[in-house]
């Protein structure tokens, strides 16, 4: 799902994606965007909405369940601030 989610968005803000299995229905989804300030223009551009969307419509071609039925946490962030704060190490800033 990563990888789709990355084909999809590539050319754009998207830097990083990775996506968590909480329990059978619950997901965390972490956004990492190249800047901070691309966090908030994502918002306001519509493409944290359109991100969103793209990650149920994965999970439920996976057969994860429907938009209905799935919790699914968004995380967004900035690979800026992992560099910054946890020297670029993508599984601590997850942990």
């Amino acid at each position: 799902m990563r990888d789709k989610i990355l084909a999809r968005f590539q050319g754009g803000a998207l830097h990083e994606f990775f996506i968590l299995d909480c329990t059978e229905m619950s997901f965390r989804a972490c956004v990492f965007y190249r800047w901070k300030l691309q966090i908030e223009e994502a918002e306001t551009s519509g493409l944290a909405d359109d991100i969103r969307s793209a990650v149920l419509e994965e999970l439920e071609s996976a057969g994860r369940g429907n938009r209905a039925s799935v919790q699914i946490d968004f995380e967004f962030d900035s690979h800026e601030h992992v560099e910054q704060e946890y020297g670029g190490d993508y599984y601590n800033r997850l942990h």
